[in-house]
C-alpha cells in the first residue's frame, strides 16, 4: 500500500517531518476547539513540526553531529529535541507571519496601529509562550516525535537495504 503512494522513495528526514506534522495538525485542530483565536495554529503547527523535524533528522540521526554508536539512541535524542523546541519554532514562526501581513500593503491589517514585533521580543515572547504551549502539549509533542522516530528507524530498515 505505502509502496503505492511513492512513500518509500522519500528520505527518511522528510518522512519524519510528514509524521511530525500530522501531530501539528492534530494539536492546531485541538487548539482552535478550545478558542477560535488560535486558528492559525493549525497552519503554524505543521509547518513548524516539518521544519524542526527533518533539520534535527539530518543534523544528528543522518549526521555526524553526536559521536553515539547507536542509531536508536541518536532517534530517540532526536525526538526529544524536536517535541521540545518545535515549541519556540511555532511562535517565531507565527511572529514571523504576523511581520510579514504588517509590512505588505495589500494586506487586510486589523491592528494597523500597533508596529511590528522586533527579534529580540519575538525571541523572548517565544520563550514565554512555549513555557506555556509545553506544559499544555510538551506531554503530547516529545513523546510522540520519540515514538514516531523510533517507528520510523524500525520500519525504514525492513524496507530498504542499510549499508553495513
Amino acid at each position: 500500500m505505502l509502496s503505492y503512494f511513492k512513500i518509500n522513495y522519500l528520505n527518511d528526514s522528510v518522512k519524519y517531518g510528514i509524521l511530525n506534522s500530522l501531530v501539528g495538525i492534530a494539536i492546531g485542530l485541538h487548539t482552535t476547539t478550545r478558542n477560535d483565536s488560535y486558528y492559525l495554529f493549525i497552519y503554524i503547527l505543521p509547518i513548524s513540526f516539518f521544519i524542526t523535524s527533518v533539520l534535527f533528522w539530518k543534523l544528528f540521526v543522518d549526521g555526524r553531529i553526536l559521536k553515539v554508536e547507536s542509531k536508536r539512541n541518536k532517534v530517540v535524542f532526536t525526538g526529544f529535541l524536536t517535541g521540545f523546541i518545535s515549541h519556540p519554532i511555532s511562535f517565531i514562526v507565527l511572529y514571523i507571519g504576523y511581520n510579514i501581513v504588517y509590512w505588505l500593503s495589500f494586506t487586510i491589517n486589523s491592528h494597523i496601529n500597533e508596529s511590528p514585533i522586533n527579534l529580540f521580543d519575538m525571541l523572548i515572547m517565544s520563550f514565554i509562550a512555549s513555557i506555556f504551549s509545553l506544559i499544555m502539549y510538551g506531554w503530547i509533542t516529545i513523546p510522540s516525535a520519540m515514538i514516531l522516530g523510533i517507528l520510523l528507524d524500525k520500519f525504514s530498515k525492513k524496507t530498504t537495504k542499510q549499508p553495513h
